[in-house]
């Protein structure tokens, strides 16, 4: 990943682990479990995006991203969400042969997703996650700009760790498009809230 996104990535684990550190801990597995898991609770969350696009014979590009999801937790194992994000800035795909430059930018994308997971202690989720997404992109070379929308078949994994009843944050990684010799795919870092 590249630097700035990097810095971004420890930054927020850092608020994550610090935010985790000074959080109630008495009695919060009893309520944790029953109203976080267990217990059919929709919840909302935005993560930030670190994505990583892959085209045979050029170099790969990295653009960030910002999405916002929602869901319900059906039960301690299955749960479903909605995101709906936008690209934040751009890269260059290089041609590693002939050294020609394509802008990349992804405009908007949107899914829907299940994710199957168990809880592991009072605190911890990991779970994966299978769904489909709709990309929209725009391909900027010698002036000339194209814009395009991939749907593909989406799969990941990730984990939430929760930092208080009702509130956790989650670190996921997830192939979102996977065409015709390109790949998109994203590292997120989030927090998100539950009813």
């Amino acid at each position: 990943m590249c630097k700035q996104w990097t810095a971004v990535f420890s930054f927020v684990a850092l608020v994550f682990s610090l935010v985790s550190a000074f959080s109630p801990s008495n009695t919060f597995a009893e309520d944790h479990y029953t109203h976080f898991y267990y217990a059919p609770d929709a919840y909302i969350g935005i993560n930030l995006s670190a994505m990583q696009v892959a085209e045979q014979g050029f170099e790969d590009a990295e653009v960030g991203a910002i999405y916002g999801r929602m869901g319900k937790q059906y039960s301690p194992f299955l749960s479903a969400e909605f995101r709906l994000g936008y690209g934040l800035g751009s890269d260059s795909l290089v041609d590693s042969v002939f050294a020609q430059e394509f802008e990349f930018e992804v405009q908007e994308f949107c899914g829907a997703y299940v994710r199957v997971g168990t809880p592991a202690g009072d605190r911890f989720y990991p779970y994966l996650l299978l769904g489909c997404t709709q990309i929209a992109v725009e391909q900027t070379t010698l002036g000339v700009t194209t814009e395009n929308k991939v749907d593909d078949i989406s799969y990941g994994l990730g984990a939430d760790w929760a930092l208080m009843p009702h509130v956790h944050s989650s670190l996921e990684l997830v192939r979102y498009a996977d065409k015709q010799g390109s790949t998109l795919t994203a590292l997120s870092l989030g927090f998100a809230k539950s009813f």
